[in-house]
């Protein structure tokens, strides 16, 4: 008997995969491949800034200055200089908006697909335009190129999915395969892979483009993401989907709001139709029995993950912009140990984890870091010294918990056979409040930057009462998720199968992985 076993699991032909034995194991392990792949994002993000504004200086004839300012001057005698960072800030968000559209139209595409062909083959598809990419950037120093083939390219990376679309097959992998203990642990690592291999990677890219030029470093993050699509091929499918399955049609009565997955009685369907049906998966989430919840839970939720997915990754980002000017005046080395220390709560965030979900339920835990990201804003807009903006990072020690705590929660509203579309919405989601929460709080910056510029912090408060009031409304009313692998869900409030039965034995069976002996 072959240690490899394929168990269905419910009456469309729905099946897991299995494994026997400690070795075989690693082949279900996402976190690799996902901390790898933000290695060289983290690595890319800072170059991609240098090499435009070197290209910018060569282009505009723009003799750089090398001595460094006094903290608090400003240098307004040197307007060509000015006006080239003024153009690579115009440059920078060009291509976070030629990125972002195409990855938004592509994620709600991928995300549901993947329910239906695995996780695999979307997760791949993003670490082939993220090769491509760097590919391109590399042929432009290579042969000074012009800046519209990396525009091209760019756009080329998003349409496939950019990094959103190996989040969100890691992430629903992860939910796929996991018991619900594991699930947690193993979706709280996802933000302390962040901390760590983002770290590395924006650490490492000084001295690579020290030693070896820009020429150096896109060589190593292509051949990096060559590794990454190996390993791809080296990882064990989730779930799969057994071929000639007939497809559903997610439609609703009309006037009802009720979702309904029938077989489509037209035999053939074009592949426009699938596409169209693979789409409306993630409106089908939020017509009735698209959850296990009232219809209202979904959307409160993801509104609270969004804004504050962008309340924190803004605040890092405007806390160093803050600390280089008067009064604090961070230097090279104390920047880049306040950036340390910002890598480190990621890890304190999964132990904090670890710790309190023996004790406390999830939507505790997401409370706990919301209070702990208002207590380091606190810190921040009361900060005077280079001491006290160090302290900012110990407040938010719990800050990275409620983005996994929301994607925890969220998972257990819907069906397995959903999770790549709760992804996708969530991650396009996230993605786009992020581009626009950074967008509002640089331009809030600019006008209060001359007489207040704590005040930026305080808008971040402001703002967090949006996913405080999030949890805590979901908390008070009852109706926070506990997912059909717990046993006080009654059944009558899950989904029913297609022939009228129960969906509770098909979750609870998907929710492991079975280890059969031979």
């Amino acid at each position: 008997m072959s240690d490899d076993v394929v168990t269905p699991y419910d009456d469309r032909k729905t099946m897991v995969v299995t494994s026997q034995g400690p070795c075989r194991t690693v082949r279900y392990m996402v976190e690799p491949l996902l901390g790898l792949a933000l290695f060289v994002y983290m690595m890319e993000i800072p170059v991609k800034q240098q090499l435009i504004y070197k290209q910018l200086s060569k282009t505009l004839q723009v003799n750089m200055s090398v001595d460094p300012l006094p903290c608090g001057a400003l240098n307004a005698s040197n307007s060509e200089e000015n006006e080239v960072q003024k153009q690579t800030a115009l440059w920078l968000n060009i291509l976070q908006v030629v990125e972002l559209m195409p990855a938004l139209v592509s994620t709600t595409i991928t995300g549901p697909l993947s329910d239906r062909i695995g996780r695999r083959p979307i997760i791949a598809l993003s670490i082939f335009g993220g090769v491509l990419q760097s590919l391109t950037w590399l042929l432009v120093v290579r042969f000074d190129l012009a800046f519209y083939y990396i525009i091209a390219s760019t756009a080329v990376y998003g349409a496939m999915g950019s990094e959103s679309a190996i989040l969100i097959g890691a992430c629903s992998y992860i939910v796929d395969v996991s018991t619900p203990r594991q699930k947690l642990v193993r979706l709280a690592m996802l933000e302390a892979l962040f901390g760590v291999f983002g770290a590395a990677g924006s650490s490492l890219s000084g001295p690579v483009i020290q030693y070896w030029g820009f020429t150096g470093i896109y060589s190593i993050t292509m051949a990096l993401g060559v590794v990454n699509l190996g390993y791809v091929l080296f990882l064990r499918e989730s779930v799969n989907y057994v071929s000639g399955r007939e497809d559903a049609t997610i439609t609703s009565p009309p006037g009802s709001g009720e979702r309904s997955d029938s077989p489509d009685p037209g035999g053939e369907v074009s592949v426009w139709v699938k596409l169209k049906q693979t789409i409306m998966r993630i409106p089908g989430l939020f017509m009735k029995g698209g959850t296990f919840a009232p219809r209202w839970v979904l959307p409160v939720m993801l509104v609270g993950a969004y804004v504050g997915f962008g309340v924190n990754t803004s605040f890092y980002v405007n806390l160093v912009t803050y600390s280089l000017k008067s009064p604090i005046c961070m230097n090279t080395s104390s920047t880049g140990f306040l950036t340390g220390l910002f890598c480190a709560t990621f890890v304190t965030a999964l132990l904090g984890i670890i710790i309190l979900r023996r004790c406390v339920s999830l939507s505790t835990i997401a409370i706990l870091g919301i209070l702990s990201t208002i207590a380091a804003l606190l810190v921040a807009a009361q900060a005077t010294t280079q001491t006290m903006i160090l302290f900012v990072p110990l407040a938010w020690f719990l800050g990275p918990t409620p983005p996994t705590m929301f994607r925890i929660m969220m998972s257990q509203l819907v069906r397995p056979d959903d999770q790549g579309a709760l992804f996708a919405l969530a991650t396009a989601g996230q993605k786009l409040f992020m581009f626009i929460v950074n967008i509002s709080a640089t331009a809030f910056y600019a006008w209060v930057i001359n007489f207040n510029p704590s005040l930026l912090f305080y808008g971040f408060i402001i703002l967090l009462s949006v996913p405080l009031a999030s949890i805590v409304s979901v908390k008070v009313t009852g109706n926070e998720p506990k997912g059909p692998e717990h046993p006080d869900v009654p059944p009558e409030e899950k989904p029913l199968l297609e022939d009228g039965r129960s969906s509770a034995p098909v979750y609870r069976r998907l929710n492991s992985v079975h280890r059969i002996q031979s």
